[in-house]
Protein backbone atom coordinates (compact mmCIF):
# COMPACT_ATOMS: atom_id res chain seq x y z
CA UNK A 1 0.00 0.00 0.00
CA UNK A 2 1.25 3.47 -0.83
CA UNK A 3 2.32 5.52 2.20
CA UNK A 4 -0.23 8.33 2.14
CA UNK A 5 0.89 10.21 5.25
CA UNK A 6 1.69 13.90 4.94
CA UNK A 7 3.29 16.58 7.04
CA UNK A 8 -0.07 17.84 8.30
CA UNK A 9 -0.24 14.87 10.63
CA UNK A 10 2.64 16.11 12.78
CA UNK A 11 3.57 19.35 14.43
CA UNK A 12 1.72 22.14 16.14
CA UNK A 13 -1.20 24.04 14.69
CA UNK A 14 -0.79 27.79 14.85
CA UNK A 15 2.38 27.39 16.97
CA UNK A 16 0.47 26.02 19.99
CA UNK A 17 1.57 22.93 21.85
CA UNK A 18 -0.99 20.17 21.19
CA UNK A 19 -3.33 18.87 23.87
CA UNK A 20 -2.80 15.30 22.65
CA UNK A 21 -0.19 13.92 20.31
CA UNK A 22 0.31 10.39 18.98
CA UNK A 23 3.80 9.58 17.77
CA UNK A 24 4.46 6.54 15.60
CA UNK A 25 1.56 4.79 17.29
CA UNK A 26 0.94 1.19 16.38
CA UNK A 27 -1.27 -1.58 17.73
CA UNK A 28 -0.92 -5.34 17.31
CA UNK A 29 -3.33 -8.13 18.20
CA UNK A 30 -0.99 -11.10 18.36
CA UNK A 31 0.82 -10.99 15.03
CA UNK A 32 -1.94 -9.03 13.31
CA UNK A 33 -1.19 -5.33 13.01
CA UNK A 34 -4.27 -3.12 13.48
CA UNK A 35 -2.60 0.30 13.31
CA UNK A 36 0.81 1.41 12.12
CA UNK A 37 2.86 4.62 12.20
CA UNK A 38 0.03 6.87 13.39
CA UNK A 39 1.13 10.48 13.91
CA UNK A 40 -1.62 12.77 15.12
CA UNK A 41 -2.01 16.07 16.95
CA UNK A 42 -5.14 17.42 18.61
CA UNK A 43 -5.35 21.00 19.83
CA UNK A 44 -7.10 22.28 22.94
CA UNK A 45 -10.71 23.33 22.38
CA UNK A 46 -11.25 21.68 19.02
CA UNK A 47 -13.54 18.95 17.77
CA UNK A 48 -11.26 16.53 15.96
CA UNK A 49 -12.90 13.87 13.81
CA UNK A 50 -11.65 10.42 12.84
CA UNK A 51 -13.25 9.20 9.62
CA UNK A 52 -12.64 6.15 7.48
CA UNK A 53 -14.03 2.75 6.53
CA UNK A 54 -15.10 0.12 9.05
CA UNK A 55 -12.20 -2.02 10.21
CA UNK A 56 -9.55 0.65 9.64
CA UNK A 57 -8.81 0.88 13.37
CA UNK A 58 -10.48 4.18 14.32
CA UNK A 59 -12.04 2.87 17.54
CA UNK A 60 -8.77 1.17 18.52
CA UNK A 61 -6.93 4.43 17.92
CA UNK A 62 -9.44 6.26 20.11
CA UNK A 63 -8.93 3.76 22.93
CA UNK A 64 -5.17 4.21 22.76
CA UNK A 65 -5.61 7.85 23.73
CA UNK A 66 -6.65 7.04 27.33
CA UNK A 67 -5.18 3.53 27.54
CA UNK A 68 -8.45 1.64 27.38
CA UNK A 69 -6.45 -0.77 25.22
CA UNK A 70 -4.80 -1.88 28.47
CA UNK A 71 -8.02 -3.72 29.29
CA UNK A 72 -7.52 -6.04 26.32
CA UNK A 73 -4.58 -8.31 27.13
CA UNK A 74 -4.42 -9.40 23.51
CA UNK A 75 -3.38 -5.95 22.31
CA UNK A 76 0.13 -4.51 22.27
CA UNK A 77 0.70 -0.80 21.76
CA UNK A 78 3.83 0.61 20.14
CA UNK A 79 4.93 4.22 19.91
CA UNK A 80 3.58 6.77 22.35
CA UNK A 81 0.83 9.26 23.15
CA UNK A 82 1.52 12.59 24.83
CA UNK A 83 -0.99 14.53 26.93
CA UNK A 84 0.19 18.04 27.78
CA UNK A 85 3.63 16.98 26.46
CA UNK A 86 3.88 14.05 28.88
CA UNK A 87 3.75 10.40 27.88
CA UNK A 88 0.60 8.60 29.00
CA UNK A 89 2.38 5.25 28.68
CA UNK A 90 5.04 5.94 31.30
CA UNK A 91 5.25 3.48 34.18
CA UNK A 92 4.53 6.23 36.70
CA UNK A 93 1.20 7.20 35.09
CA UNK A 94 -1.92 6.67 37.21
CA UNK A 95 -4.21 5.18 34.57
CA UNK A 96 -7.40 5.80 36.56
CA UNK A 97 -6.47 9.47 36.94
CA UNK A 98 -5.68 9.62 33.23
CA UNK A 99 -9.15 8.34 32.34
CA UNK A 100 -10.68 11.02 34.54
CA UNK A 101 -8.89 13.68 32.48
CA UNK A 102 -9.59 11.88 29.19
CA UNK A 103 -13.13 10.52 29.37
CA UNK A 104 -15.00 8.23 26.98
CA UNK A 105 -18.46 8.10 25.45
CA UNK A 106 -19.22 4.84 23.68
CA UNK A 107 -21.32 3.98 20.64
CA UNK A 108 -24.00 2.27 22.72
CA UNK A 109 -25.05 3.92 26.00
CA UNK A 110 -23.49 2.11 28.96
CA UNK A 111 -26.14 2.63 31.64
CA UNK A 112 -25.95 0.89 35.00
CA UNK A 113 -29.10 -0.80 36.40
CA UNK A 114 -29.47 1.76 39.19
CA UNK A 115 -31.11 5.16 39.48
CA UNK A 116 -30.45 8.15 37.25
CA UNK A 117 -28.73 9.94 40.12
CA UNK A 118 -26.48 7.00 40.99
CA UNK A 119 -25.45 6.73 37.34
CA UNK A 120 -24.30 10.35 37.32
CA UNK A 121 -22.49 9.96 40.63
CA UNK A 122 -20.78 6.67 39.77
CA UNK A 123 -17.39 8.03 38.71
CA UNK A 124 -17.44 11.09 40.91
CA UNK A 125 -17.95 9.00 44.06
CA UNK A 126 -14.73 7.12 43.34
CA UNK A 127 -12.42 9.93 42.23
CA UNK A 128 -13.75 13.20 43.67
CA UNK A 129 -12.63 14.66 46.98
CA UNK A 130 -15.96 16.44 47.40
CA UNK A 131 -17.98 15.66 50.48
CA UNK A 132 -21.21 13.70 50.15
CA UNK A 133 -23.33 16.80 50.75
CA UNK A 134 -21.90 18.35 47.58
CA UNK A 135 -22.79 15.39 45.35
CA UNK A 136 -26.37 16.44 44.49
CA UNK A 137 -25.22 19.88 43.35
CA UNK A 138 -22.46 18.40 41.20
CA UNK A 139 -24.89 15.89 39.71
CA UNK A 140 -27.28 18.69 38.80
CA UNK A 141 -24.43 20.64 37.24
CA UNK A 142 -23.43 17.65 35.07
CA UNK A 143 -27.03 16.92 34.05
CA UNK A 144 -27.53 20.56 33.09
CA UNK A 145 -24.35 20.54 31.03
CA UNK A 146 -25.65 17.44 29.25
CA UNK A 147 -29.02 19.22 28.75
CA UNK A 148 -30.84 16.46 30.61
CA UNK A 149 -31.71 18.13 33.92
CA UNK A 150 -35.11 19.51 32.95
CA UNK A 151 -36.19 16.08 31.69
CA UNK A 152 -35.18 14.08 34.77
CA UNK A 153 -35.07 16.48 37.75
CA UNK A 154 -38.35 15.11 39.13
CA UNK A 155 -37.36 11.43 38.84
CA UNK A 156 -33.71 11.23 39.83
CA UNK A 157 -34.37 8.07 41.86
CA UNK A 158 -36.10 6.32 38.94
CA UNK A 159 -34.25 3.53 37.09
CA UNK A 160 -31.94 4.92 34.43
CA UNK A 161 -32.88 2.03 32.14
CA UNK A 162 -36.35 3.57 31.79
CA UNK A 163 -34.91 6.50 29.84
CA UNK A 164 -35.01 6.60 26.06
CA UNK A 165 -31.82 5.66 24.20
CA UNK A 166 -31.12 9.31 23.43
CA UNK A 167 -31.58 10.25 27.08
CA UNK A 168 -29.37 7.36 28.14
CA UNK A 169 -26.58 8.63 25.91
CA UNK A 170 -26.85 12.09 27.44
CA UNK A 171 -26.88 10.48 30.88
CA UNK A 172 -23.62 8.72 30.03
CA UNK A 173 -22.23 12.07 28.91
CA UNK A 174 -23.36 13.63 32.21
CA UNK A 175 -21.58 10.85 34.10
CA UNK A 176 -18.41 11.63 32.16
CA UNK A 177 -18.76 15.38 32.69
CA UNK A 178 -19.28 14.89 36.44
CA UNK A 179 -15.56 14.14 36.90
CA UNK A 180 -14.60 17.25 34.88
CA UNK A 181 -12.51 15.80 32.02
CA UNK A 182 -10.35 17.97 29.77
CA UNK A 183 -10.83 15.65 26.77
CA UNK A 184 -13.83 13.53 25.79
CA UNK A 185 -13.37 10.66 23.36
CA UNK A 186 -16.57 9.82 21.48
CA UNK A 187 -16.92 6.60 19.50
CA UNK A 188 -19.82 7.11 17.06
CA UNK A 189 -22.01 8.51 19.86
CA UNK A 190 -25.04 9.09 17.61
CA UNK A 191 -25.06 5.89 15.56
CA UNK A 192 -27.84 4.33 17.68
CA UNK A 193 -29.91 7.51 17.92
CA UNK A 194 -32.84 8.97 16.01
CA UNK A 195 -32.40 12.28 14.12
CA UNK A 196 -33.75 14.41 16.98
CA UNK A 197 -31.45 12.82 19.56
CA UNK A 198 -28.56 13.04 17.11
CA UNK A 199 -29.18 16.76 16.77
CA UNK A 200 -29.17 17.10 20.57
CA UNK A 201 -25.78 15.38 20.85
CA UNK A 202 -24.31 17.45 18.01
CA UNK A 203 -25.52 20.67 19.64
CA UNK A 204 -23.97 19.48 22.90
CA UNK A 205 -20.63 18.79 21.24
CA UNK A 206 -20.53 22.31 19.78
CA UNK A 207 -21.32 23.75 23.21
CA UNK A 208 -18.82 21.51 25.02
CA UNK A 209 -15.92 22.59 22.82
CA UNK A 210 -15.99 25.93 24.64
CA UNK A 211 -14.52 24.18 27.68
CA UNK A 212 -13.40 20.73 26.47
CA UNK A 213 -11.51 19.05 23.68
CA UNK A 214 -13.50 16.46 21.71
CA UNK A 215 -12.16 13.59 19.59
CA UNK A 216 -14.95 12.00 17.61
CA UNK A 217 -15.14 8.83 15.53
CA UNK A 218 -17.92 9.22 12.99
CA UNK A 219 -19.05 7.52 9.79
CA UNK A 220 -21.36 10.41 8.95
CA UNK A 221 -19.56 12.81 6.63
CA UNK A 222 -22.27 15.46 6.98
CA UNK A 223 -21.85 15.24 10.75
CA UNK A 224 -18.10 15.74 10.38
CA UNK A 225 -18.73 18.78 8.21
CA UNK A 226 -21.20 20.22 10.71
CA UNK A 227 -19.25 19.90 13.95
CA UNK A 228 -15.57 19.07 13.35
CA UNK A 229 -12.80 21.66 13.16
CA UNK A 230 -10.34 19.18 11.68
CA UNK A 231 -10.47 15.53 10.66
CA UNK A 232 -8.08 12.68 9.93
CA UNK A 233 -8.85 9.98 7.38
CA UNK A 234 -7.85 6.52 8.64
CA UNK A 235 -7.22 4.25 5.68
CA UNK A 236 -6.45 0.54 5.47
CA UNK A 237 -6.02 -1.99 2.67
CA UNK A 238 -7.92 -5.27 2.82
CA UNK A 239 -5.22 -7.07 4.82
CA UNK A 240 -3.09 -4.16 5.99
CA UNK A 241 -3.00 -1.98 9.12
CA UNK A 242 -4.78 1.33 9.52
CA UNK A 243 -2.80 4.49 8.84
CA UNK A 244 -3.51 8.19 8.81
CA UNK A 245 -3.76 8.95 5.10
CA UNK A 246 -4.30 12.68 5.55
CA UNK A 247 -5.53 15.20 8.09
CA UNK A 248 -6.44 18.85 8.18
CA UNK A 249 -9.41 21.19 7.82
CA UNK A 250 -12.60 19.30 6.98
CA UNK A 251 -13.17 20.80 3.54
CA UNK A 252 -9.52 20.33 2.63
CA UNK A 253 -9.53 16.65 3.55
CA UNK A 254 -12.88 15.99 1.87
CA UNK A 255 -11.51 17.59 -1.28
CA UNK A 256 -8.43 15.37 -1.57
CA UNK A 257 -9.23 13.88 -4.97
CA UNK A 258 -5.66 12.56 -5.22
CA UNK A 259 -6.29 9.84 -2.64
CA UNK A 260 -8.18 6.86 -4.15
CA UNK A 261 -9.03 5.37 -0.73
CA UNK A 262 -10.58 8.64 0.41
CA UNK A 263 -12.49 9.08 -2.87
CA UNK A 264 -13.91 5.57 -2.57
CA UNK A 265 -14.89 6.11 1.06
CA UNK A 266 -16.69 9.37 0.35
CA UNK A 267 -18.48 7.84 -2.63
CA UNK A 268 -19.56 4.83 -0.57
CA UNK A 269 -20.91 7.00 2.23
CA UNK A 270 -22.71 9.22 -0.30
CA UNK A 271 -24.33 6.17 -1.89
CA UNK A 272 -25.50 4.92 1.52
CA UNK A 273 -26.94 8.34 2.34
CA UNK A 274 -28.86 8.31 -0.94
CA UNK A 275 -30.31 4.87 -0.18
CA UNK A 276 -31.38 6.00 3.31
CA UNK A 277 -33.09 9.05 1.85
CA UNK A 278 -34.98 6.88 -0.64
CA UNK A 279 -36.16 4.62 2.19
Amino acid sequence: MTDLRNDQNRGDVGGCSPMLEARQLGVLAGTHRILQDVDLTVQSGEVFGLIGPSGAGKSTLLRCLNRLTDLDRGLRVEGDVYFHDRSIYGREVDVDALRVKIGMLFQQPVVFPVSILKNVLFGMRHVSKLSRKDWPGEAEKALREATLWDEVKDRLKAPALNLSVGQQQRLCLARTLAVDPEVILMDEPTSALDPKSTQSIEDLIIELKKTRTIILVTHHLDQARRICDRVAFVSASTDGPGRIACSGQVDTVMGRTDLPELRDFIQTRSDLADVCCED
